[in-house]
């Protein structure tokens, strides 16, 4: 019997992949969910998007560039029009997970930037 090994980044960062509230559909053609944002604005404005459109109010989004930086858009309050997000950046790896634990986030999302300016969010 063959034993099927999946690469998963939740585990990488230290984060749960079944608290994960983005699912994408299954298929093969995977790149065609890749997401193009230019700048480090457009990044947080995606993430602001994604969490104002969730209704819970303990979420995250997480991303990873490529040089490093890793970027946590937390859901602060969610009330009126746009609600509050808080932007946290970080070079280390444990980042995540550390933010996870002391905010007891209930969900969140994972976006790795595959080459520069080139998103996948993590599923």
């Amino acid at each position: 019997m063959a034993t099927k090994i999946v690469t998963n980044n939740f585990i990488l960062y230290g984060l749960n992949r079944y608290r994960n509230f983005i699912h994408l559909p299954t298929d093969e053609d995977e790149e065609k969910y890749y997401i193009h944002l230019n700048n480090e604005e457009d990044i947080k404005d995606f993430c602001v998007g994604m969490l104002h459109e969730n209704p819970c109010p303990d979420s995250a989004m997480f991303c990873v560039f490529n040089n490093g930086l890793m970027l946590a858009v937390l859901k602060e309050d969610d009330d009126g029009e746009h609600g509050k997000y808080a932007c946290i950046a970080a070079r280390d790896m444990h980042f995540f997970s550390i933010l996870d634990v002391d905010r007891r986030l209930c969900c969140y999302g994972l976006m790795c930037e595959i080459s520069p300016g080139c998103w996948k969010i993590m599923d």
